[in-house]
């Protein structure tokens, strides 16, 4: 009865290790295929994203300056 026992609990155990690993695996690839779609969208956006952030920080240095004159 010891021995069948002892043949369950290690095959339990087995069975958790290799479940684990293949979650694991699961995991990595899932993070693989996230990190491969954000790239993609901002390699696709990111250049019109430049852009409209100059423009903002454009207009928002003409009103931080529209009330002071220049001084040469």
């Amino acid at each position: 009865m010891q021995r069948i026992k002892s043949l369950l609990a290690s095959t339990l155990l087995a069975l958790i290790v290799f479940a684990g690993f293949g979650f694991g695996i699961m995991a990595i690839g899932f993070a693989i295929v996230l990190g491969g779609a954000l790239a993609l969208a901002l390699r696709l956006a990111g250049p019109r994203i430049l852009t409209e952030a100059e423009k903002r920080a454009d207009t928002a240095r003409d009103e931080a300056f529209a009330g002071h004159p220049a001084s040469a």
